[in-house]
């Protein structure tokens, strides 16, 4: 997630390199299992997350053009040591990595800004090939830009809309539309443009995070999307045959904000990253009754959560994993920390 531009840059330049202090949480009762997988040094913004197939972590980095694999079994014994995670790929020269998604097994696709203010018309999107990568054995990977978006403008969250046919949705924050990119092709298209997805009056931020779950026994999709500064989550039902949305947009909460959210089709809910209270936010795939089942607005263990995803595999069925700013957003009594992937139990 980005919401405030200029602010994030002057946290970049001015965050001490020392931890936050630990925040205690005061009033809260946890009501979730967690514990810290990995911390960044100080300042890291770490902006979003996919799950291999393999269980491991791929994080990307708004702070710098870098792309990080984390085991979250080994990483988590020492959270805080630099062997934790291991640098799959710097996109340097360009400057931020955003959302990713994944296609087929090992075959990903990152958001990335060639600015170092995220300037419109300075997104791409760019492929990531893992078949073959081993960070002992085979390090190097297959990477190339699949489409740029001269128009765009401020690509965000992205997710996977049709895998066969190699089709993907990118969230565009400023102009309150989401995209359609045909990553075998290149060629885009605005998919969606609703008035729940623009930028409301006084905000800066519009469509964040996007989502996508199957209409069971038809060949239509809920197209899930959160309108970051006016606080709602939304779904609208999009046929994969036209490529066309075939109903109206379904609010299923509003008055929580979120960054961006993860969909647990086998518990029934949704987990939203709250930026501003520092939560981690749960509501009904249909939706109902929003609960805190992580953080608080004074908590550090997930302070500035910026994505969720749910683990795969026998063994991570009920882990949630999430990424956090570290509090350059907005710092928790004035102090910040690296950023942090927090793996929650729930």
């Amino acid at each position: 997630m980005i919401t405030r531009i200029p602010y994030l840059l002057s946290c970049l330049a001015l965050a001490s390199s020392a931890q936050g202090a630990h925040i205690s949480r005061r009033g809260y009762t946890p009501q979730a299992e967690s514990y810290i997988v990995h911390q960044f040094p100080n300042p890291t913004w770490v902006e979003n997350i996919a799950i291999r197939q393999t269980g491991q972590l791929l994080v990307t980095l708004l702070s710098a053009p870098d792309l990080y694999l984390i085991d979250p079994i080994s990483a988590s014994v020492h959270p805080n040591s630099t062997q934790g995670a291991t640098l799959v790929h710097s996109f340097a020269p360009l400057s931020a990595l955003l959302g990713i998604t994944e296609t087929e097994p090992d075959h990903f696709y990152v958001v990335a800004s060639s600015s170092p203010d995220y300037a419109p018309g300075t997104f791409s999107v760019v492929s990531v090939d893992l078949s073959f990568y081993d960070p002992a054995k085979n390090p190097d990977i297959v990477t190339k830009e699949v489409a740029a978006f001269p128009n765009a403008g401020l690509l965000n969250g992205m997710a996977t809309l049709d895998a066969f046919k190699g089709m993907v949705i990118i969230a565009d924050s400023i102009d309150g539309v989401i995209y359609i990119l045909d990553v075998n092709t290149g060629e885009s298209r605005i998919l969606l443009q609703e008035p729940e997805m623009a930028v409301p009056a006084g905000g800066q931020l519009g469509v964040n995070g996007v989502k996508v779950l199957p209409i069971a026994d038809t060949d239509k999709v809920f197209v899930y999307f959160d309108n970051t500064d006016a606080s709602l989550l939304c779904r609208v039902p999009v046929s994969l045959l036209t490529l066309e949305k075939v109903g109206p947009v379904e609010i299923l909460q509003s008055g929580y904000s979120a960054d961006d959210f993860a969909l647990d089709l086998a518990g029934g809910f949704v987990y939203m990253a709250d930026g501003n209270t520092n939560s981690i936010n749960r509501i009904p795939l249909a939706g109902g009754k929003v609960v805190t089942v992580l953080g608080g607005i004074n908590d550090t263990l997930v302070e500035g959560p910026t994505s969720v995803a749910v683990g795969r595999g026998a063994t991570n069925e009920f882990v949630k994993y999430i990424t956090t700013d570290g509090g350059l957003l907005a710092p928790i009594n004035g102090s910040t920390e690296g950023g942090r992937v927090v793996a929650m139990i729930i």
